[in-house]
């Protein structure tokens, strides 16, 4: 009579357990995908902060960082055609970050 039950016991276990593990890895890529979308938000976030302050800046200090961020560009071997706006912008944010550029 227990020997019958024994047998579903352990596949009831093995079951159990099984589910939980799908439970637990379910769980890990809710809080990765969690973690990568606060991420990008933040990354955004960032970038218009950094976008607000380029504008409030005078139309000399923006062509002056301009030259700056295509001149350490080119140090770097990016060919002048290869440097989009996007490409450009990207380098003259992390100028104003590492020189703490605020607007006038």
């Amino acid at each position: 009579m227990f020997g019958g039950i024994l047998s579903y016991a352990d596949r009831a276990l093995d079951d159990y357990q099984k589910k939980e593990r799908v439970h637990q890895q379910e769980q890990k890529k809710r809080q990765l995908a969690q973690a990568e979308e606060q991420g990008l938000r933040e990354e955004r976030e960032r970038r218009a902060q950094l976008t607000q302050r380029y504008q409030a800046l005078s139309p000399e200090e923006q062509a002056r960082l301009q030259e700056q961020a295509k001149a350490n560009l080119m140090q770097r071997s990016y060919k002048p055609e290869m440097m989009f706006a996007a490409v450009v912008n990207s380098e003259i944010y992390r100028l104003m970050e590492t020189q703490e550029i605020t607007s006038t």
